[in-house]
């Protein structure tokens, strides 16, 4: 022990040469007394051990004079010898207790020897004031000052009383400020002035306060901002829901409409082969000219056992309703401002629209040109199975104007159509970037993201209903009752009736008055029929 503690001495002298040499004498204080006669009386030549004496050899260039302080009052060199050196983990782990322990024993020095303040903060008014109104934090410095951990005061810091000291009338965690309970409000408001999220908070809070609960306080906090709740990010995508293979053609069908120039189309695509139909309307139609449509439709490609929609007014009406009822059609409607889960049907918008816009020249459409790209479309190969949407609903390939040998033409024995290997595949790709959101219960308050624009979340309701595929009935405050996927909705603690003051949540798109749409009577829709 002896060896070790004339170590530090060498070590520290060492360390500070650059000041020390050429000093006609310096004092070096230690706590271990055995060194006193090592360092005063030895000499190289009579040293106890050869390690000592390799010691007081590389202190024979310094002049100086050591002397003995009880170790009780060595504070500034036992509290840097305990100081860590690493970097902490997490800030709470950071053990001050060193630093403290220098303050506490600061107490027992007298008025005259307590270091004053030299300036005033005037940040720290408010505080003083709530810890000297402050009846619990009052008797908190008080047991801290009489070193009582068992104080009911003392409980919830029962951890960390080691390392509190007070310091003008503040409890201090080491360096950072016990923050009295009336005070706590108003200092998470200021932590929150640059609308940063929960660990940026929690970092900051944690370089300069302390309260118990403080780390929930700051989530609670963040998780009620209403600036943040509109601004924030969109959330993942889930994993991918496959639906069920078709058996055969035209069992499960998609349907969606587009507008290109002054007209409208529906596009009506089978999920078993792929094969497209294109409707045309002049102006956008109502639901019985879909119903109409499609009606025909079903007479050349039969009744499909599934139809997939969007949620528009022509697809989501209590007509339409009835009308796949009476046909015995089970309907399927995909999540508004969610085109993802119609994404068969918009797939087919896509490819069809493309062809209308390349056959629309200022204005005017080449009908006769659109009619023949669409007929060459449904022969084309798909990428997933090699096999057309022609060859799958006939067993061969149409003719068209490009020539091709009539054995080209024949029926023949193509391979077994099985997505499933494909579907598996697309699913493991998509699923690699998403991430499940909890389920939500009925009754839980959630703020909508708005789809249009900027995507803020700026409604706010409640969750009366679960549906299938991740969708959920949402009643606002006004009354009405929405359907969103889950993906565009954010569980909150926002009341879903929120005071005046609230307009990023008041906001309601909803509630905007809707322009009528024009209905043409009579007039019977034209169809591409090929």
């Amino acid at each position: 022990m002896t060896e070790l503690e004339l170590f530090a001495v060498v070590w520290a002298i060492r360390k500070c040469q650059l000041y020390l040499r050429g000093l006609a004498n310096f004092l070096v204080e230690v706590d271990h007394k055995p060194l006193i006669p090592i360092l005063n009386d030895y000499t190289m030549d009579n040293g106890s051990t050869p390690r000592i004496q390799l010691l007081l050899e590389k202190l024979a260039s310094f002049s100086f004079t050591a002397s003995w302080i009880p170790g009780k009052t060595n504070l500034i060199a036992d509290a840097l010898s305990r100081a860590p050196v690493s970097n902490r983990s997490t800030p709470d782990t950071l053990e001050e207790a060193t630093r403290c322990s220098v303050t506490r024993q600061m107490r027992t020095l007298s008025n005259d020897e307590r270091p004053q303040p030299t300036d005033h903060d005037p940040a720290l008014e408010f505080l003083n004031e709530c810890a000297t109104s402050d009846y619990e934090y009052n008797l908190l410095r008080q047991a801290i000052t009489s070193n009582d951990p068992t104080s009911q005061t003392a409980l919830p810091f029962k951890s960390i009383f080691a390392s509190l000291s007070v310091i003008d009338n503040l409890v201090l965690y080491g360096t950072r400020i016990v923050v009295p309970k009336k005070a706590r409000h108003r200092m998470l408001t200021l932590l929150h002035i640059p609308h940063q999220g929960m660990d940026r908070s929690k970092q900051r809070a944690r370089q300069i306060f302390y309260w118990p609960g403080m780390s929930s306080d700051i989530e609670n906090h963040v998780a009620s901002c209403e600036k943040c709740l509109k601004y924030l990010p969109s959330q993942k995508q889930e994993p991918l829901i496959l639906t069920e293979d078709s058996r055969y053609a035209f069992e499960e069908t998609s349907a969606d409409l587009f507008s290109y120039g002054n007209s409208t189309y529906m596009v009506y695509v089978d999920r078993f082969s792929g094969w497209p139909v294109l409707e045309h309307f002049g102006t956008c139609p109502s639901t019985s000219r879909v119903i109409t449509s499609l009606k025909k439709i079903f007479c050349d490609y039969g009744v499909p056992r599934v139809f997939a929609s969007d949620g528009g007014k022509q697809f989501d009406s209590a007509e339409f309703r009835a009308f796949c009822t009476e046909w015995h059609i089970q309907q399927r409607v995909s999540s508004p401002g969610y085109a993802q889960s119609n994404g068969h049907a918009e797939a087919a918008v896509k490819a069809m629209k493309a062809l209308v816009k390349k056959y629309t020249n200022s204005g005017h459409r080449d009908i006769e040109g659109l009619w023949e790209a669409v007929l060459e479309w449904r022969n084309v190969p798909r990428q997933k199975d090699g096999l057309s949407p022609a060859q799958i609903r006939f067993g061969h390939s149409m003719r068209t104007r490009l020539p091709a040998h009539p054995s080209s033409l024949q029926k023949q024995n193509l391979p077994q159509k099985s997505p499933t290997k494909g579907n598996n595949r697309v699913k493991q790709n998509y699923d690699k970037a998403s991430r499940s959101l909890r389920p939500l219960q009925v009754g839980t308050t959630v703020i909508i993201q708005d789809q249009s624009g900027r995507k803020e979340w700026n409604r706010v309701g409640i969750v009366t209903a679960s549906r299938s595929h991740r969708d959920y009935d949402i009643e606002l405050p006004s009354g009405r009752t929405l359907r969103r996927n889950r993906r565009h909705l954010y569980p909150t603690t926002i009341p879903p009736n929120p005071p005046a003051s609230s307009p990023a949540v008041l906001y309601d798109p909803s509630q905007k008055p809707r322009r009528s749409s024009r209905k043409t009577i009579g007039q019977v829709p034209h169809r591409f029929q090929f």
